[in-house]
């Protein structure tokens, strides 16, 4: 496989097919195993607690769509180089991985090459393929629009309501539409980028590097190359430590190559080396927020099974009341005080996400002076809910906290003894005032 990396004097077609193949199989992997997970994960909420495990397949095949772009866009520069490049290859690459700048670069990258391409053909009076520069442009833009679309969804925050809950789910989904429609057309343009250094190949319109030797036949291959590649991939496993010293040793064997009047070889590896590391680098963040994200949602799902538990101890204490006094609720002005001796531990009363707070629950004050047995639908009747800091030992919907520990509802006990978590637009489904009759 390393022959599609070769760049140099000696300049080799480009393989279309791995390129591009390798490229759709990474990023198409990548998305559908990301959309599969995300559908689990909202019918399985335990899923979250291994989300880093789980996305590793996905995270190897981004690598590799990664990888191939950057051994691609040094290659497809290196073709160039001698016939009015803005750039050299070498800073085509590496100027991808300065973070921020980068936003910047990638236009100079894709869309860049495909106007220094088009005027070979006409600087060199040969016949080439036109390169789609509205494609290079395309590129360029539609990541930064899928990045400001789920920015924006993540930023709206807390889903306070069904319609804040879709807005965020319509930013997400158009963000990963645009990031399909961009890796069709990134497959389109590397096609487009091979059928062109092929033709220059064909043309024998060679890149013009009077001042590098050809590797000769007793050559070494650069050790610094090799330890770069391998540095780099296990730079993939060790959260890019590695990486830092494979990127170095990349560059600094690609320029001892290039200096060494031929007795070295490598500059595959240690462009490789270069791509591998990088892509590993860039990763850093990336892991780190998922896997800051799911700590943070596991410890979150852990809180609203704790709240749940709470709830649901609340409603036996209630019903353990009413069994001891002819079925009537307990005072509920007063029903802490009441249950005392059912409860056993006071931080059952506060919150998993704020215990410093006090109490957090509230008894639906349409019970006082009811008796149990008198309640047709406890199923659905509200006993208690979650309710605004310090607020009264009871109420009604007035009291709802309105943004909860829990972003996928309101934590609820029922007359009959269970606890849900009820999405907002299900409140109005609730029985706040019983009926006896």
């Amino acid at each position: 496989m390393l022959k599609y990396f070769e760049g140099g004097s000696d300049m080799h077609r480009a393989n279309k097919s791995f390129y591009v193949g390798a490229f759709l199989a990474g990023s198409l992997g990548h998305w559908i195993i990301w959309e599969i997970i995300q559908v689990l994960s909202m019918t399985y909420p335990r899923l979250q607690l291994i989300l880093p495990v789980i996305m590793l397949p996905a995270n190897l095949l981004m690598i590799l769509s990664a990888v191939v772009t950057f051994i691609l866009i040094y290659k497809m520069w290196a073709a160039i180089q001698g016939r009015g490049a803005r750039t050299s290859a070498g800073k085509a690459l590496g100027f991808m991985f300065i973070p921020f700048f980068n936003f910047y670069w990638v236009f100079q990258v894709y869309w860049g090459w495909t106007k220094d391409y088009n005027c070979i053909s006409e600087s060199d009076d040969v016949q080439l393929p036109l390169m789609p520069e509205g494609i290079g442009l395309a590129v360029c833009v539609l990541p930064l629009l899928s990045l400001f679309l789920m920015t924006a969804s993540i930023s709206i925050g807390g889903w306070r309501s069904f319609t804040e809950a879709a807005a965020v789910n319509i930013g997400a989904q158009a963000s990963m539409l645009i990031g399909l429609v961009n890796t069709i057309l990134m497959a389109i343009l590397f096609s487009k980028i091979c059928d062109g250094i092929n033709a220059l190949v064909d043309a024998g319109l060679e890149p013009i590097r009077t001042q590098y030797a050809l590797p000769r036949e007793d050559a070494k291959t650069s050790g610094m190359a090799i330890t770069s590649l391998i540095l780099g991939i296990c730079g993939i496993f060790t959260c890019g430590l590695s990486a830092i010293v494979g990127l170095v040793l990349g560059i600094v064997g690609l320029r001892s190559i290039r200096k060494s009047q031929g007795w070295l070889k490598g500059a595959g590896l240690a462009i490789a080396g270069i791509a591998v590391s990088g892509t590993a680098l860039l990763m850093i963040p990336f892991v780190m927020g998922i896997t800051g994200t799911a700590f943070y949602n596991a410890r979150k799902t852990a809180k609203e099974y704790l709240s749940m538990n709470n709830a649901r101890h609340l409603c036996l204490a209630v019903n353990l009341y009413c069994d001891e006094n002819d079925g009537s609720f307990p005072p509920v002005d007063n029903w802490p005080v009441a249950l005392n001796e059912y409860i056993g531990d006071e931080k059952i009363l506060t919150s998993p996400f704020a215990p410093e707070a006090g109490r957090i629950w509230v008894m639906n004050k349409n019970l006082d002076g009811r008796k149990i047995r008198d309640i047709k639908q406890p199923v659905r009747t509200v006993l208690i809910f979650e309710a605004r800091f310090n607020s009264p030992p009871a109420g009604g919907r007035e009291l709802l906290t309105e943004k909860p520990g829990t972003i996928r509802g309101q934590v609820v006990g029922f007359v009959d003894g269970h606890a849900e978590l009820v999405r907002y637009d299900r409140l109005d489904d609730l029985i706040w005032i019983p009926d006896t009759k």
